[in-house]
Formats: structure tokens, sequence, C-alpha cells
């Protein structure tokens, strides 16, 4: 399929995928770059042994690190599993698991902020800031672009029954990674640990008879279903959550 790729986290050795992405590691650190290596985004999947630390500089972009097990700190703040934290683009801050941690982070290599200044760091817990529950659904938004300070939209969704998607899509690239059930798109049967990495205007869509993941997206999208309408704008106040 033209524009979506498939990346395992089954194919992938651990790396040295921090250093090559500009972040300093202490202690035990194993990362796979689970995303395609000529896409504009970029998704590692870490396993932080209890005390090590991920640390940021001053020259990257915006940033989300979602915590799948354990817990992080980061300037004193606890983010528990299911929790996640934005770092802005240009701030330098240290990311600690005091007792180990499983995450998920996300970028884009290139790294020119999209908001100039003021940039933070933001943690948010498993709640999100917009969520729809309910009916066999799941969304939590912990990002959605409308930030002052960055333009990063961050999801899980999930449904716990059959469910088929219409086609459709997304005006900025996007990483999907799955963390439960199993997702199909085209042919393609993929499990836990699976991304998709779908380029912008690219239609697609899947089916799954259940299933959870987490969506990425480096900058505000608005989404196309039919494209003999006009496409409309997302996120969580957008959606109605």
């Amino acid at each position: 399929m033209r524009g979506v790729f498939f990346t395992s986290i089954a194919e992938v050795e651990p790396s040295g995928a921090y250093g090559r992405l500009g972040h300093e590691v202490s202690g035990d650190v194993g990362a796979r770059l689970v995303s395609p290596e000529d896409f504009s985004l970029w998704l590692v999947r870490g396993e932080l042994g209890a005390g090590a630390v991920v640390a940021w500089g001053t020259d990257h972009g915006d940033e989300a690190v979602y915590v799948l097990d354990g817990e992080v700190l980061v300037d004193g703040r606890a983010c528990p599993a299911g929790g996640a934290v934005v770092v802005e683009a240009g701030v330098a801050v240290e990311l600690r698991a005091p007792v180990g941690a499983s995450v998920v982070h996300q970028g884009a290599y290139d790294p020119t902020p999209r908001v100039p200044g003021g940039h933070t760091v933001h943690v948010v817990g498993p709640g999100g800031t917009w969520a729809q529950v309910g009916d066999g659904r799941v969304t939590r938004y912990f990002a959605d672009s409308e930030c002052p300070t960055c333009r990063t939209t961050l999801f899980t969704t999930g449904r716990s029954h059959e469910y088929v998607s219409a086609p459709h899509s997304h005006s900025a690239d996007e990483l999907l990674h799955v963390l439960e059930g199993e997702v199909v798109v085209g042919r393609r049967h993929l499990g836990p640990g699976s991304t998709v990495a779908v380029a912008a205007d690219r239609r697609y869509g899947f089916r799954s008879a259940g299933f959870t993941f987490l969506n990425y997206r480096p900058d505000v999208s608005r989404l196309t279903r039919d494209r003999s309408e006009p496409s409309i704008e997302e996120g969580g106040r957008a959606h109605g959550f």
C-alpha cells in the first residue's frame, strides 16, 4: 500500500536508537526503533531498568512518551502506566524510571519547533485530557494540538467488539502503535508491538475484532472521510468529548 508502512517489534533488535536521535541515556536502557527509518516520524519502544534515565538537550522538536508499564518521574512529577509525558521543543529535561518502566516514545526527525517560544513539559495522567468511554469504546487524548506552545496529538483508542473503520485520511503524517488485540490493514494482521506509519492525505482503513492502539501526530490534523465533503477539524474538543 503506497504511503502506508509497517514495522513490528518482533523484527527489530535492540539498538542505539536513543543516541542516534540525540538523547543521552544512563543505566539499563534498551531501545528498539519500531518505525520506518525513511519516514518523517520515529517511534522507540524503550525498556528502562530501575534507576535508568533518558535525557533531552535543547536541540529537539516536540516529543511524546506514553508509559506502558511502571512509572517515570519528570521534574519531580510522577507519570504512572497509562499516562503520558509531552516534552516540548528545546526543553532540556530528564526522565527517570525509579523502579523501571516500559515506554513508547515518539517524535519527528525534523527538530524545528512548530510553535515558537514558551515551551514546557506536560505530565498527563491515565485519564487523559479529553475522553470518550462507553459502548465498547475507550478513547483518551493526552494532547490534541490545541496547546499554545506545541502541536502534538497523542491519544489511545480502542474497541472491545468488532469494528470496521470507514476509509479516511488525515492531513498530517501519523503513527499507530498497537497495544492490545489486533488490527487488520489490507492483508496485514498487526498485533501488539506493531506500528503502522501513514503518510499525510493517504486514504486507508482497518478492521478488528477488538483492539487498543496509540496514535501520534506531530501537528494539527484534519480528517477527510468523503472526498466530496469538506475535511473536519480533529481533537477531543472538536469531536465533542
